[in-house]
């Protein structure tokens, strides 16, 4: 790339972390450490510290830190190492050994499924064949680690890696991808983290159409950088996308416009103590002097030039402004100076050559290395490849042999032995079968076991699922309607009208019923599931037991005007527990008058049947849907639905129907039709 201006993408670098903390507070923390993690994590920072600096003690922490994690058996800690041992190395120029590092840190993170420092190790990796100038290498490794950026939202890594890559494009002679890549970066524009690298994205784009001979589109670039880093209020962006106008301008032949450029970009240098750029417009100034004949002018700028150059170690500047020395010391017939600045420039041109080719040389050396660790590692992996078919043709030779001798010495015995070994295997044969036949009638014993305790057990985890779910729920629910109410009425019990004190005391009155009634359910079942209600059968009188069952629920039916006909004799008589069916026939009637709309009607009859009394409870109510029917007396199973007004419940008074029934030798049956209506009948043996 041409000399004069680098490109000035700010670039942020590929390392994982800023290595800017001092050292000594580092090691007053690892002094101080508790644990060996933290101990692996500041030797990594102190290594990458004393990099910075540019200190040979860096690899000293980092050898502590890479034998640590070893010993950790921590793969993150120990990838990370080898990361910073391929920075150092690249720091060094040692680039192969950085590449080596670098590819077993991205093993480690490919395996961890690390995305962000897999493409940390593939930007490191691009870095270090671009140091090399192997850019052909380099390509693929900046593309994947800009896909991964993206991927991962880590937009200003992924802007300023293009840079690289766009510079990848102009080494390998194709500034069409090159433009194409930054172009691609300005779609993230409207970013906010992106803004501060937009002035150097133009300036790249300008300088390839420099770099093409295409100046009037370059000016057109560096004037958008000019303008960008005035939005971001950067001055040092600003002046350099002046200069490049300024230059643009010089190749087009259009040096009264130029100058004024020049001095306002030399003006923003001086004023951001920039000299490296300064020096470099103080080179294009005493260039247009020299041309416009204003020498003594040209003679300033190139001596200042050449002391700034040295003081830069910038060897292409301090040799360029000799060469212009020389030519305005030879027009003010300076002789001597200008002979003296022409042997300056030789000597300062034989050694930018020495150390062009210096730089070629060792690029060449790093390549042909490279090439041949390839070859060597490829040879040494057909070599080891090549011993293990060996190895593995000398293992299943001799695993054969030993084998065929095996056999050839059974059948020898076998031949010895045939009829006596023919009887004991028979009756082994015999036994073995009895054996078996007696262990297979056991393991299927063993097996309806487990079943049926794996049934208990579910049913019992239902049970306690069932339980808990009531008392965080169903039971805490009314509680929070009681106490809201009661503490409205609490805090505006004076500015309350009676409807509304009314209104809220039966609201109150309700959730009250509503809670006593559920825990009445709950300590009953509570009751049923550790077996402490005892079946005492009396003869009853069927009439008088349903009139008790169904009494305490007249009133919510009367609430809903509801039609109850209750067809039920004196005459009928039940051999039964008298506590259990009270409760079975009130949770059927509560459920009735639950599910029955404002009007509906609820019947409760019998029906005499050999050996059994069968009594409905029917309703012409919202009814159930056949997946509903199958799940109502499941408690795995959450049936639990509000009823028309929103009346709540817990689906535990049908499981508790089912087990007092069923306690009292009788079954529970249900018939229902969506929107029809809903019958549910319990038979009772008669004897």
């Amino acid at each position: 790339m041409n000399k004069w201006l680098a490109i000035t993408a700010c670039y942020l670098g590929v390392s994982s972390s800023v290595w800017c903390v001092d050292a000594d507070s580092l090691k007053y923390e690892l002094a101080h450490a508790s644990t060996d993690t933290e101990k692996v994590s500041l030797l990594n920072h102190l290594g990458m510290a004393y990099n910075e600096e540019g200190s040979d003690s860096a690899i000293l922490f980092l050898d502590q830190a890479h034998k640590m994690s070893q010993q950790l058996g921590n793969k993150k800690y120990k990838a990370i190492t080898e990361q910073n041992f391929g920075c150092y190395y690249i720091a060094k120029s040692s680039f192969d050994t950085a590449v080596g590092f670098h590819q077993e840190a991205l093993e480690t993170f490919i395996q961890l499924s690390d995305t962000f420092n897999m493409a940390e190790q593939y930007a490191h990796l691009a870095d270090a064949y671009q140091g090399t100038s192997q850019y052909e290498k380099a390509l693929p490794y900046n593309i994947q680690a800009c896909e991964l950026y993206d991927k991962i939202g880590a937009t200003a890594k992924a802007v300023t890696l293009r840079s690289h890559l766009s510079e990848i494009y102009m080494q390998l002679n194709d500034p069409d991808r090159a433009l194409e890549v930054q172009f691609a970066v300005l779609k993230y524009q409207p970013r906010e983290e992106v803004k501060q690298y937009i002035p150097s994205v133009y300036v790249n784009i300008g300088y390839i159409y420099f770099q093409l001979g295409k100046f009037e589109e370059a000016i057109e670039q560096f004037t958008l950088s000019r303008d960008a880093a005035r939005e971001i209020h950067s001055r040092l962006e600003e002046g350099i996308g002046i200069a490049f106008t300024g230059k643009c301008l010089i190749q087009l032949n259009r040096t009264n416009e130029a100058m004024p450029l020049l001095l306002q970009a030399e003006a923003i240098f001086k004023e951001v103590n920039s000299k490296l750029y300064l020096t470099k417009v103080h080179v294009n100034m005493m260039e247009i002097y020299n041309d416009l004949g204003q020498y003594k002018k040209a003679k300033y700028f190139a001596e200042d030039a050449i002391k700034n150059s040295r003081e830069l170690k910038i060897l292409w500047i301090e040799n360029l402004a000799q060469y212009e020395l020389a030519v305005a010391n030879v027009a003010l017939g300076n002789y001597k100076e200008a002979y003296e600045a022409i042997l300056a420039h030789k000597c300062v041109n034989t050694q930018l050559w020495e150390e062009i080719k210096t730089k070629e040389i060792a690029d060449i050396q790093i390549k042909y290395q490279s090439e041949q660790k390839e070859k060597e590692n490829a040879l040494l992996r057909k070599d080891i490849e090549m011993q293990q078919k060996v190895r593995n043709y000398l293992i299943a030779f001799s695993l054969a042999g030993l084998l065929l001798i095996l056999l050839l010495l059974n059948r020898f015995l076998l031949k010895r032995k045939a009829n006596k070994e023919l009887v004991e295997k028979n009756n082994l044969i015999v036994r073995q079968q009895k054996e078996l036949a007696e262990a297979y009638e056991k393991l299927k014993e063993t097996n309806e076991e487990v079943q049926t305790q794996a049934e208990i057990l579910e049913e019992a985890n239902a049970t306690k699922d069932k339980f808990f779910s009531i008392i965080a729920h169903d039971l805490k629910s009314p509680f929070n309607s009681i106490l809201g109410l009661s503490e409205l009425m609490l805090k505006n019990f004076d500015q309350m009208s009676q409807d509304r004190i009314k209104s809220y005391v039966a609201a109150i009155n309700s959730a009250s019923n509503t809670t006593y009634n559920l825990l009445s359910n709950l300590l009953v079942w509570a009751r049923s599931q550790s077996n402490h209600i005892q079946i005492n059968k009396e003869e009853l009188n069927l009439a008088e037991l349903i009139e008790t069952s169904i009494t305490p629920y007249m009133e919510n039916a009367e609430a809903k005007k509801l039609s109850v006909r209750n067809e039920i004799t004196h005459g009928d008589t039940i051999n039964a527990d008298r506590y259990t069916l009270t409760t079975v026939f009130g949770n059927l009637f509560s459920n009735a008058i639950k599910f029955t709309r404002q009007g509906g009607s609820i019947t409760l009859n019998v029906d005499r049947q050999p050996g059994h009394i069968a009594i409905n409870v029917k309703d012409n109510g919202v009814g159930m849907t056949e997946e509903v029917v199958k799940k109502l007396f499941k408690i795995t199973e959450n049936c639990s639905t509000a009823g028309t007004e929103e009346e709540q419940g817990s689906g535990l008074g049908l499981i508790l129907c089912k087990e007092f029934v069923e306690k009292n030798d009788g079954e529970i049956l249900v018939a229902s039709s969506v929107g029809k209506g809903t019958t549910f009948t319990v038979r009772i043996p008669l004897n």
